[in-house]
């Protein structure tokens, strides 16, 4: 998957995120994941099982941990900043 489709994915996350749209999250994980979201170049047997090993699992949960704890920061900070006068 290139770096432009990621940031695209990661864009539209932080959208639907700061929308408040929490229902789109899944949906846009799903796609992410899919077949139809990934680079084409790793067949798809051989990428279900990278996606399997317990190393590649623990990374992505620490980096989706990581994203909504920079989501959350960034979300409470603008609800607790004062008003300007």
């Amino acid at each position: 998957m290139t770096s432009i489709v990621c940031f695209f994915f990661l864009k539209k996350l932080f959208d639907v995120i700061t929308t408040l749209d929490f229902g789109s999250v899944e949906q846009i994980w799903f796609h992410f994941w899919s077949q139809t979201g990934r680079d084409e170049t790793v067949p798809l047997t051989l990428f279900h099982s990278i996606c399997s090993l317990n190393n590649v699992q623990e990374f992505i949960r620490n980096a989706d941990y990581q994203l909504y704890q920079q989501l959350v920061e960034r979300l409470i900070a603008d609800i607790l900043s004062p008003m300007p006068s």
